[in-house]
């Protein structure tokens, strides 16, 4: 009944096929839902559905063909020699890319919707709205680099690092190149992320520059796309700034220490909390909950095929 899987180990996915008990409650994100009766599946069916879900896609055009000229000219010969690798695909190497963008996209969903959304509202919205706009920021186009969070802005942000396509990349370097490319494109000029790599947050770097840009206040933004061919644009309305905070932390070497554990538990107490990006080397998953000592998550291990969903006549 549900599209959710739980694993009894942080690092491994192996588990994944394990299903929910309906004979125990369970918590995502900060709910708990009552699975011993049929309100609270319910509940707890729409509440999951209603997460944004990035996986693996296939058929998009090649990642970097179009590469900007002066991009290029900044590239060492080796990592020039290795973006002439076309892939159209990010299977095998870009879950933990897709975890991110599924970490960014649920907290854009709360930034916009607060707590009121649904697939439910998604569907009544219909095409044309914030939330539709949310989503085609990570458009897979193929075409050009115009859709901020896409795997195409992505891989070329990621250059920056001397990373190219087919590498698989670690949570803390997802996070900082998603705060890269919010700084570039600011497609939410209220909306800003931090990283912090020492699992440390340290509250005086959230003012200084680099980290976060303060804003003037406005309630009508850009949700940042517009329609080539009609030229339409989203608006939506808003009560406040906003900050997207990653923190990188090691539960332990090669596997969880046990007692962070009911740490990782404390931390879907906190109503901020829009999800935990982990998994284990080449193994990104993203974690929305737990039961018991098992933890529920979004896997990205998925292959789809690129989806035209916004090409509209």
């Amino acid at each position: 009944m549900f599209n959710a899987k739980v694993g009894n180990n942080l690092w491994s996915a192996l588990l994944g096929d394990q299903k929910l008990s309906l004979t125990k409650s369970v918590r995502l994100l900060t709910e708990t839902y009552d699975l011993t009766a049929r309100e609270g599946r319910e509940f707890f069916d729409l509440a999951f559905r209603s997460l944004v879900w990035m996986t693996y896609r296939t058929g998009f055009v090649p990642l970097l063909e179009n590469l900007p000229a002066a991009v290029f000219a900044q590239l060492s010969d080796k990592i020039i020699e290795d973006t002439k690798k076309l892939y159209s695909s990010d299977n095998g190497w870009g879950c933990t890319i897709r975890v991110g963008q599924t970490a960014l996209a649920n907290a854009l969903v709360r930034h916009v919707y607060d707590r009121q959304f649904s697939v439910e509202v998604a569907a009544k919205a219909g095409a044309g709205s914030p939330y539709e706009g949310i989503l085609r920021l990570f458009w897979d186009s193929g075409k050009d680099n115009k859709y901020p969070f896409s795997i195409q802005s992505f891989c070329e942000a990621a250059l920056k690092y001397k990373r190219v396509p087919g590498e698989w990349l670690s949570q803390s370097t997802v996070a900082t190149i998603l705060r890269d490319l919010n700084q570039k494109h600011r497609p939410f000029k209220d909306l800003n992320i931090v990283t912090f790599i020492d699992g440390s947050v340290y509250e005086d770097q959230l003012g200084v520059e680099g980290f976060f840009e303060p804003s003037s206040f406005t309630k009508d933004y850009d949700v940042v796309y517009e329609e080539e061919a009609k030229g339409e644009e989203n608006t939506v309305q808003v009560t406040e700034e906003a900050t997207v905070i990653f923190v990188s932390c090691a539960l332990g070497l090669k596997s969880p220490e046990p007692t962070y554990l009911d740490r990782l538990k404390e931390l879907f107490d906190f109503p901020q909390l829009i999800g935990v990006m982990g998994g284990r080397t080449s193994e990104a998953l993203f974690f929305v909950g737990y039961q018991g000592d098992n933890f529920v998550f979004l896997d990205p291990h998925f292959v789809q095929v690129k989806c035209d969903l916004f090409m509209r006549g």
